[in-house]
């Protein structure tokens, strides 16, 4: 093994270790201070310098001339609108992406080429910014559902999260727009503000599909209180003007389609958004890499569906325990599962598909006290980045690709049994009898009493056939 790799993943293994710590501590201090009154202007004070220190802590990252292979493909999309306008956009290229988020690509590739300023510099600082910018609705909104303490503190470790750091800041992914919208569509659900909830899921449509993992669980929650408070009405508009606004954005990319009639070409944009990966896993630590999966072209069509209609079972068990439960914060554990349900069983997974799940763990953790549930959180958020940095070695140094495609498959068993682990903790806080031993005793139990009762039968009858009186 070279030593450079192993050296590498040393350093990397101990900086996991530390923001595992960091995560423990940060929470047995708020725990230790959760009842202690700060003003607003200390707490605003504090959230600004922390915001503005992790953004000067990602400026150097801005000018990394190593730019990663979406960020070429980006610029690429951008490039093409400015030179060719938005019509026939996704007849002439392979794009995986909603019209709103090629329409920025557009911008910032306009904005490079009359500033002069090398495109990755501009993306990289827009999307620093908006992460920046997630972190302070983020601590609006743990100031709505925690008390202070624990509110800076859940804001800190969102803030110094290596997983966003790296997805949003280094790597300039797109996926600080699923965490911030699926942030505010809980929010505004919880407050039953539901208008704002059908902006909130419209921006994130537009701009990233992968907000669709949470909608299963949450789409039967919003029609289920909206018909129980009588808003029926309120409900079929708004679910109108989400689609009608859903639709517009692809208008301008797909002009030429709708003067020549062909008024369904939506669905084959959306069957080839869906639909555009065909492996089990991308170095995602689900179920199927657990299985030695992990990058492995799925050509059946069987897989797919068999995966689907486990998404489908888990999810639709899960709605019923949103529904049966009495818990105070249901909806927020509803979110996190749901999210699970689609990562870790679902194939064409990628390994960043999971930090949705962030900012939602982190309000958990401070409103529960649970030392598994909290320790697989953390084990889950450190995963995160390390998954992300072994990716980016992995793409960029071919001779390591051998070792470090074994890592991930342990990794995933890992990963898959502390899933399993916080799963259970979870339905746990949804309904406080439940384990997982007591099913399996049930189970073990009327398997070993039938044999029991044929044992006392047969001791019955011998028993009567000697008490009989002998003829």
């Amino acid at each position: 093994m070279d030593w450079k790799l192993a050296w590498g993943m040393l350093a990397l293994f101990a900086a996991a270790a530390a923001y595992v710590a960091v995560q423990h501590f940060a929470y047995r201090f708020a725990d230790a201070r959760g009842g202690v009154c700060l003003s607003a202007k200390k707490q605003r004070t504090f959230a600004g310098v922390l915001l503005a220190a992790v953004f000067v802590v990602l400026i150097p990252f801005f000018f990394l001339t190593v730019t990663h292979f979406d960020l070429r493909v980006y610029n690429g999309w951008g490039e093409w609108i400015v030179a060719n306008g938005t019509d026939n956009f996704y007849k002439s290229n392979e794009i995986a992406m909603p019209p709103l988020f090629l329409y920025l690509c557009a911008g910032l590739s306009g904005f490079s080429s009359l500033t002069g300023i090398p495109y990755w510099i501009v993306y990289r600082c827009v999307f620093s910014i908006c992460f920046v910018l997630s972190a302070w609705v983020f601590y609006r909104v743990a100031l709505r559902r925690l008390q202070q303490v624990p509110a800076l503190a859940a804001t800190l470790l969102y803030a110094v999260c290596p997983a966003l750091l790296i997805n949003c800041g280094v790597w300039a992914q797109t996926d600080v727009f699923t965490c911030l919208f699926t942030l505010l569509l809980f929010h505004s659900l919880a407050d039953r503000k539901y208008l704002l909830s059908f902006v909130w899921l419209w921006a994130g449509i537009s701009l990233k599909f992968q907000i669709v993992f949470v909608l299963p669980v949450l789409i039967v929650w919003i029609i289920c209180r909206m018909v129980k408070e009588k808003l029926v009405l309120r409900l079929l508009l708004y679910t109108a003007g989400l689609i009608v606004a859903a639709v517009l954005p692809y208008i301008p990319v797909e002009l030429s389609q709708l003067r020549a009639g062909n008024v369904l070409f939506l669905f084959d944009v959306f069957a080839g958004i869906a639909n555009n990966k065909s492996w089990f896993s991308s170095y995602a630590l689900n179920l199927w890499s657990a299985l030695g999966f992990n990058y492995v072209w799925a050509h059946a069509p069987f897989w797919r569906y068999f995966s689907y209609a486990l998404v489908l079972a888990a999810s639709a068990g899960l709605t019923v325990a949103l529904f049966r439960s009495k818990y105070e914060h249901k909806l927020l554990v509803a979110c996190i599962l749901q999210i699970m349900i689609f990562f870790f069983l679902c194939i064409a997974m990628l390994e960043r598909y999971l930090i949705a799940t962030v900012p939602l763990l982190l309000l958990l953790c401070a409103q529960v006290k649970d030392r598994r549930l909290r320790a697989c959180a953390y084990f889950m958020n450190t995963m995160q980045a390390v998954v992300m940095v072994m990716t980016w070695i992995c793409t960029t140094v071919e001779a390591w690709y051998g070792y470090l495609h074994g890592m991930f498959f342990l990794f995933a068993i890992v990963h898959v049994a502390a899933g399993a682990v916080f799963a259970e903790r979870c339905l746990r806080l949804l309904f406080p009898s439940f384990r997982f031993r007591a099913l399996f005793a049930k189970v073990f139990r009327k398997k070993e009493k039938a044999p029991r009762e044929e044992e006392e039968k047969a001791e019955e009858s011998a028993a009567a056939q000697s008490d009989a009186p002998q003829g």
